[in-house]
């Protein structure tokens, strides 16, 4: 399950969250598991009064900072027209149990260090250096 939220707006709306309830979006309850995959972004324009910038302090808790610009007016021409007529809803294929399975399972296989060390120079060769 993904959970998204406004990292610079007040936290009331995230209290389900918290408490792990559960939220409701376009009339579906969705309960939260341990499968929950969280995603905070943060709005830079915005005139809403319940908006307020992160403290610096706060910015290092998140493993990724993705800056995303708005397209071009060709590219979004682009986008548009690339995009399929959506004909169908989205359908569940797999359930949390079977997420939390497949965790299990893949923790119980066997690595070498030297693929874990290629796994993390590869992943290190993702990071602007400019940015540490």
């Amino acid at each position: 399950m993904l959970f998204s939220d406004e990292i610079n707006r007040t936290s009331k709306p995230r209290l389900p969250f918290r408490s792990r309830a559960g939220e409701t979006s376009a009339g579906m309850q969705a309960h939260f598991t341990q499968t929950l995959f969280t995603s905070f972004y943060q709005n830079p324009i915005s005139n809403k009064k319940e908006l307020h910038p992160l403290p610096e302090a706060q910015l290092d808790r998140f493993m990724f900072n993705v800056l995303l610009t708005y397209p071009t007016f060709q590219e979004e021409l682009t986008i548009v027209k690339t995009l399929p007529a959506i004909t169908r809803y989205p359908q569940k294929l797999i359930n949390a149990e079977q997420i939390q399975y497949f965790q299990q399972l893949i923790r119980t296989i066997p690595v070498t260090d030297n693929v874990l060390e290629y796994a993390v120079k590869l992943t290190g060769k993702t990071v602007l250096e400019t940015h540490w």
